[in-house]
């Protein structure tokens, strides 16, 4: 008998939006995507869905600059840049909001298939793809990834 292989994928958006209004707008039409995709499937999946407004080059995370019932607000907190000689820089959050998607475990690359599918119908020009996370380790790097970057997070 097969044995079902569990598989991650990340998709690649190129889209930049305008606003974190408009983006978080097409961040929660692709989570009703996905919550149908997972009514439909019979096997156990997930969908991460982030929305980040900081570059790529810049790790850290996401968190509170004091406590909430202080008034804090959520923002990006930077421990590092990617640079060669160490210094580090107070991190840029102008970079336009993006979408970070990724799906993991029976039936993922279906139904990434069907996620840029529906990405394609509203930005039929962007060139949309997905990357096949291979190993248990990337696909930990990635959800980390996401949950560093992203300021708004979607689970489903």
């Amino acid at each position: 008998m097969n044995r079902k292989v569990d598989t991650a994928y990340f998709l690649n958006d190129p889209r930049k939006f305008d606003s974190v209004e408009q983006a978080e707008k097409e961040l929660n039409r692709l989570r009703a995507v996905c919550i149908r995709l997972k009514k439909k499937q019979d096997e156990d999946i997930t969908f991460l869905l982030g929305l980040s407004v900081t570059s790529s080059q810049w790790y850290g995370k996401m968190g509170y600059d004091k406590p909430k019932s202080e008034g804090g607000r959520k923002r990006f907190i930077c421990s590092e840049k990617r640079i060669h000689n160490g210094e580090r820089v107070t991190p840029c959050t102008d970079e336009p909001p993006h979408l970070h998607i990724m799906v993991e475990g029976y039936g993922a690359s279906s139904c990434a298939e069907r996620i840029i599918e529906s990405m394609r119908k509203s930005h039929p020009d962007c060139k949309y793809s997905k990357q096949h996370l291979k190993t248990a380790e990337r696909i930990a790097q990635t959800t980390e990834y996401i949950e560093r970057q992203s300021t708004i997070l979607r689970r489903v």
